[in-house]
């Protein structure tokens, strides 16, 4: 994540920012802040937003995030797709319930531990989508738009349904 603060003027220092985060495919979060993953692709265009915004007299704060392990890749997963799939979300709930299931009739875990775990789950996984539905939607729609996009969707790219996000002065 990149948090880049630059002056107002002159503008084309910001500008010159923007242009080339939206370039190497970076999703606008909103106020100046940018998510791109840590990967080598990106690298070089990341070091270029450093050293454009530098010149403006800017800044950028580079904030690395990683989840504890394989199970925030999945909520991650599922509320993408709460977000921009529904019938691939039903299939993850009826998946849940299944797993659900299995746990009871293996003898694994009693029935009410059962039960609190899913409304537990539906608990935090509601108040969780309420808080960061927006954030979510902008990364699935910003994605669309990046090379990774074969990997998200299977039709045709949606070139005037996307608006061009606008540049934050920060």
């Amino acid at each position: 994540m990149l948090v880049v603060r630059i002056p107002a003027t002159p503008s084309r220092h910001r500008v010159a920012v923007w242009r080339e985060l939206r370039r190497i495919g970076a999703v606008s979060l909103g106020q100046g802040s940018w998510l791109a993953p840590d990967v080598p692709v990106f690298a070089e265009g990341i070091t270029r937003v450093i050293e454009l915004a530098q010149r403006g007299a800017g800044e950028v704060v580079v904030l690395e995030a990683t989840g504890r392990g394989e199970t925030d890749a999945a909520r991650l997963v599922v509320g993408l797709l709460l977000v921009s799939r529904r019938l691939l979300a039903w299939v993850g709930v009826l998946a849940a319930l299944l797993i659900a299931f299995s746990r009871l009739y293996l003898g694994v875990h009693y029935p009410h531990d059962t039960v609190a775990g899913l409304v537990l789950g539906v608990g935090v996984s509601l108040a969780g989508w309420l808080v960061v539905r927006v954030v979510l939607t902008r990364l699935a729609a910003g994605l669309q738009r990046t090379p990774i996009r074969p990997l998200l969707a299977s039709g045709p790219a949606r070139t005037s349904a996307a608006a061009p996000a606008t540049p934050v002065s920060g």
